[in-house]
C-alpha cells in the first residue's frame, strides 16, 4: 500500500517553477471560492450557503488545507464549515481532511480502506526520490531549463515529505455507494458516480445554482493525465462520463478540473478528444502487431506536446499509453 501511495504522488502532482508549495484563491462568484495549488494545479473548491460552507477536496498537504481554511474563515467569519466532500481516494484530494475533522466528511465507500495509511514509509520514499534526483543532477549534464525543472522537483518532494509527517487518518462521516444529492442552505450538490473512470471510486460534483461542475480527475486540463488501472480506472468509461458531463450544456458555466486551469465545458470537450485520440493511436498500434513496449516508444502524442511536463517527463506519455493498452486488451477479452 505504501508503494502504491508513493507512486500515486509521483504520478499525479507535477512541478511549476515555484519551489514553495502554495495556494492561490480564485473567486468565481459571491459564493464560490476556488483554491489552486501551484505544483499540480490541483484544487479545493468552496461553496458558501445560507447554512454554512461546503468544501470539495482538501489537497495533498495538510499544511495547504490549513492555509485554505484560514482564508475561508476570514472570508466568511460567521459561517461554519458543515460538509467536506472528497472526490478521489488518491491522496492529493484528501490528505487535508484532518483539518476539517469537525465537519461532516463525505466520500465514496469504495475508497474507504485505501485512506488508512501510515505515511512514515511515504515520507521516506519521497525523501529518497529527492535524493535520486539530486544525484542525477550531479551526474548528468542538463540544459538550464531541465536543470531548474528537476532541481525544483527535488525541493518540492522534500517539502511534501515534511508536510506529510503531520498526516492523520480522518474517518469520513458518510460514505456513498452510488453517488447522491446533498442539500445545504439553498444549494444543491449533485454527486455523480459514473462508475470506473480515473479510478473505481470517483465522484463528480455539480452545483446547479452556481452553474459549477467539479470533475475531479475525470478531467485534466492541458496536462498529460494519469489513469489508475490498478484500482479500476477505465478510459472508455472515462470518455463516456465526459459525454454525460457535456450533456449538461449551458447549465454549467465554470468547470474545475482535477488538475490544470479552471475552464468551461469546452475544456471537457477537448479532454474527451484527447482520450479518444489516445485510444485511436493505441488501437492502431495493436492492430499492427506492435508490443506494448514498441507502442510506448512510437506513440508520441505530439499534437499535445505543449501540455505541461510533456518535455521533461516523457514517462507520463508512456504510462498513459500502457494504461490505455491494458484497458483495451481487457475490453477485447471481455467482449470475446
Amino acid at each position: 500500500m505504501h508503494l502504491i501511495f508513493s507512486a500515486a504522488i509521483f504520478l499525479f502532482f507535477a512541478i511549476s517553477p515555484d519551489i514553495e508549495h502554495k495556494i492561490t484563491p480564485i473567486r468565481l462568484s459571491e459564493n464560490v471560492l476556488i483554491f489552486e495549488e501551484n505544483w499540480g494545479e490541483g484544487h479545493m473548491s468552496v461553496v458558501a450557503t445560507e447554512e454554512g460552507i461546503v468544501v470539495i477536496d482538501t489537497f495533498l498537504s495538510p499544511r495547504l488545507a490549513r492555509d485554505a481554511r484560514g482564508i475561508i474563515e476570514k472570508e466568511w467569519p460567521e459561517k461554519t464549515i458543515k460538509y467536506v466532500i472528497y472526490t478521489d481516494w488518491h491522496s492529493d484530494h484528501n490528505s487535508g481532511n484532518q483539518v476539517f475533522a469537525d465537519s461532516t466528511i463525505i466520500g465514496n465507500s469504495k475508497s474507504l480502506d485505501r485512506l488508512r495509511r501510515d505515511t512514515s514509509e511515504d515520507v521516506a520514499s519521497l525523501h529518497q526520490m529527492a535524493l535520486e534526483i539530486e544525484k542525477r543532477l550531479e551526474a548528468e549534464r542538463l540544459d538550464k531549463e531541465a536543470w531548474q525543472y528537476w532541481n525544483t522537483r527535488a525541493k518540492n518532494l522534500e517539502q511534501l515529505s515534511e508536510d506529510l509527517k503531520e498526516f492523520k487518518f480522518t474517518h469520513p462521516s458518510i460514505t456513498l455507494d452510488h453517488g447522491g444529492t446533498l442539500k445545504c442552505g439553498g444549494k444543491t450538490f449533485v454527486l455523480f458516480d459514473f462508475g470506473p473512470a480515473h479510478t473505481d471510486s470517483d465522484l463528480v460534483v455539480f452545483v446547479p445554482e452556481e452553474k459549477l461542475l467539479i470533475t475531479s480527475d475525470l478531467v485534466f486540463n492541458h496536462r498529460i493525465p494519469g489513469i489508475d488501472i490498478g484500482w479500476g480506472g477505465y478510459i472508455l468509461n472515462n470518455i463516456a462520463s465526459l459525454a454525460k458531463m457535456i450533456e449538461l450544456g449551458d447549465k454549467v458555466e465554470h468547470v474545475v478540473p482535477g488538475h490544470g486551469p479552471i475552464g468551461d465545458m469546452r475544456m471537457v470537450e477537448k479532454y474527451k478528444i484527447f482520450l479518444q485520440d489516445l485510444c485511436d493511436e493505441v488501437r492502431n498500434a495493436i492492430s499492427r502487431g506492435l508490443t506494448i513496449e514498441q507502442a510506448q516508444q512510437e506513440i508520441k502524442l505530439d499534437k499535445y506536446s505543449d501540455y505541461k511536463d510533456y518535455r521533461h517527463q516523457r514517462d507520463r506519455v508512456e504510462r498513459i499509453v500502457e494504461a490505455c493498452w491494458k484497458m483495451l486488451e481487457r475490453a477485447d477479452s471481455t467482449a470475446k
